[in-house]
């Protein structure tokens, strides 16, 4: 035997399962997905945003298996325009002269230096309460996701945001 993959069950409400196998002096790295749950990354005509009903650590994983940038902003306790462009920011690592206000957050992720390499994932969590809280606000945070989303894909480089 010259290699061997690892392979691990999926377990109820799990959407990737990882395994790494060492043998013979090398690394084998096996990965298991609910394709119902985790999207196929790489698929440029279905990235945007979409709804995520699954955990964060999911993402995590699927993102690092296809080589993106994931980032993650968390929403819990946001009550504000302010605030919500503030968790972005901070979640997102968006450069220090970003200007809290929705131009500069088009204009922050749809940077080339900001994007990184590949391309990226995001995962906004706990943003129920401020999605029906601040619904216009939401719904020109969610388009101008969208936006980069397209001029991304224009460019042959996935832009994901999973909202949970």
């Amino acid at each position: 035997m010259e290699e061997i993959y690892p392979l691990v069950p999926l377990f109820s409400n799990q959407a990737l399962g990882i395994a790494l196998f060492s043998y013979d002096g090398s690394l084998f790295w096996g990965f298991n997905a609910d394709w119902d749950a985790v999207p196929d990354l790489h698929d440029l005509e279905i990235a945007g945003v979409h709804a995520w009903p699954g955990d964060v650590p999911a993402l995590t994983a699927a993102a690092g298996a296809a080589k993106l940038r994931f980032a993650v902003a968390d929403l819990n306790g946001v009550n504000s325009k302010a605030e919500l462009l503030a968790a972005l920011a901070k979640g997102l690592s968006l450069p220090p002269h970003f200007g809290n206000n929705w131009d500069a957050l088009a204009d922050s992720v749809e940077d080339g230096d900001w994007l990184g390499k590949h391309g990226c994932v995001i995962a906004l969590s706990h943003s129920g309460p401020y999605r029906k809280a601040h619904g216009v606000d939401w719904t020109t945070c969610e388009d101008i996701l969208a936006e980069a989303s397209d001029y991304w894909r224009e460019r042959h480089k996935p832009f994901w945001v999973f909202v949970a």
